[in-house]
């Protein structure tokens, strides 16, 4: 990619006269084996929903519901790519589990995603972060290519001759203060758990009965893993808590080294909650 600006101006034909469109981004085609490895990194398979924002000539799309069985939507802003992309797809022999929508993804609705791919800018995919996180279901993939999101850490990298690829998945919010009761054979005690986050980057702590500090607190979409240790018979062992997220409710079981596998549930003062940017 060459010179990168913020907006491209476009004049596109419309009837006898042409119509002024911004473009947030210059059109500049994936080459095809990043492609493959955009989808590849992201697992694409047929049970998923692939959204790729900027479709451009909707070769991530074509790619995916051909090659990978995946229902595929492309999004872009300029009647001329989505034209192309719906040709593209004829021509591929794609009549189903495929569209192309002419519209800003700015706007769009991305909730049904389980997917997203990209090729924009950096200052262009920070802007969508905020979008990202707020309407896409937690352990939705998405995938990146050349530009990052600044202050949200991808969970991968991978360098492809000149090109990079960034990972990401949605996670769960987990942020805020989340109450519940540890079993007999593990102590038996209420506990209380303050949870700190920014994007999927955790800081955990037990509150009461005493300050206790989490070794380890990992969101993966909507599970958590947690590892401290605890007293129990009079001893510091190391526990390690595992569960599914669900809105303000926590799931799940608690093992340690000597004790029988024991299940776990807490419960968050949803007033608590903190956004993830």
């Amino acid at each position: 990619m060459n010179k990168i600006t913020d907006k491209t101006i476009t004049l596109i034909p419309s009837g006898n006269d042409f119509i002024r469109c911004e473009i947030d981004v210059p059109f500049v085609p994936t080459p095809l084996n990043i492609v493959d490895e955009m989808l590849a990194m992201a697992h694409v398979g047929k049970n998923d929903t692939v959204y790729d924002l900027g479709c451009g000539d909707g070769r991530i799309a074509i790619t995916a519901a051909k090659k990978c069985g995946a229902r595929a939507v492309g999004i872009d802003l300029d009647p001329r790519r989505i034209k192309e992309s719906r040709d593209n797809a004829k021509k591929a022999g794609l009549n189903e589990n495929i569209s192309f929508l002419n519209q800003s993804f700015f706007k769009s609705d991305i909730k049904n995603a389980t997917v997203v791919t990209l090729y924009l800018l950096s200052n262009v995919n920070i802007k969508l972060r905020a979008k990202l996180l707020d309407e896409l279901q937690p352990g939705t993939r998405i995938v990146s290519h050349d530009f990052h999101m600044e202050k949200w850490r991808a969970e991968k990298r991978i360098e492809k001759g000149n090109h990079t690829l960034f990972f990401w998945t949605i996670p769960a919010n987990i942020s805020g203060i989340w109450h519940g009761k540890i079993p007999k054979t593990y102590g038996g005690f209420n506990f209380s758990m303050g949870i700190k986050q920014h994007f999927q980057e955790t800081i955990a702590e037990f509150i009461s009965p005493e300050k206790t500090p989490v070794k380890r607190c990992k969101i993966k979409g909507n599970t958590v893993e947690i590892r401290m240790k605890l007293l129990i018979d009079k001893q510091s062992r190391p526990v390690r808590f595992t569960g599914k997220i669900n809105d303000d409710i926590i799931n799940g079981t608690m093992t340690a080294i000597g004790k029988p596998e024991e299940k776990w549930r807490c419960v968050r003062e949803a007033f608590t909650v903190k956004p993830l940017y």
